[in-house]
């Protein structure tokens, strides 16, 4: 009789993944941007609160709002004009009112931004300087608290600029944090009197014109 024979023992077999050429030329992740001023890096995004109102809820209220508001404007401006005798005392009445306060608004914001630096470059090219440039591209009004139902919250371009969104109300309590933390970095607060800001446009306009003779 033939003995039987032993099946050969199964031999584990260990595959070893072998690197593909991407990644072994792979480039390494790029280093997090190094920030002059701790106080300046930004702060990863907070989660977004959970809000039990749909935006397109919200959108619908501000749109409304906005409409009532404009309403309520032209309505106030037409009663106001209807005392007005004639139709030509009226239109010069608007007319002047108008212009008054266009004038007004273009020298207090122009006054602001004019003198000031001109960024050339891709938009938040340099992250560690963004702060910079606000602080740099605008300036502020050094007036006093009787002055903000005037100018309208336009004299803190500085705040506005670093904080879009914030109402103009808490605009002249935001710009004392604002000096206080440009003052402990070291930075540029730019705040003159409303003189000393159409003085250096005046300045300015005149080196944009001797530059452009000498050319």
């Amino acid at each position: 009789l033939a003995t039987p024979t032993k099946a050969p023992k199964s031999s584990k077999v260990t595959s070893v993944a072998k690197r593909s050429p991407r990644q072994e030329l792979a480039p390494a992740p790029a280093p997090e941007p190094e920030f002059e001023h701790s106080a300046l890096a930004p702060r990863p995004a907070a989660p977004a609160p959970a809000s039990s109102v749909p935006n397109a809820i919200v959108s619908k209220t501000h749109l409304i709002a906005r409409l009532l508001t404009f309403m309520g404007y032209f309505a106030w401006v037409t009663a106001v004009m209807s005392q007005v005798p004639g139709a030509e005392l009226r239109f010069a009445c608007v007319l002047t009112s108008h212009v008054v306060c266009g004038l007004m608004l273009h020298t207090m914001i122009s006054a602001s931004h004019f003198s000031r630096d001109m960024y050339n470059g891709r938009p938040c090219a340099e992250l560690t300087n963004w702060v910079k440039l606000q602080l740099s591209g605008t300036l502020n009004y050094a007036t006093s608290r009787a002055w903000d139902w005037l100018y309208g919250g336009l004299q803190f371009q500085i705040e506005h600029h670093l904080y879009p969104r914030l109402s103009r109300r808490h605009l002249r309590a935001a710009s004392t944090h604002v000096e206080a933390l440009c003052s402990k970095l070291g930075l540029e607060y730019h705040a003159i009197s409303f003189y000393e800001a159409n003085r250096e446009v005046i300045i300015t306009l005149g080196q944009c014109a001797g530059a452009t003779r000498s050319e």
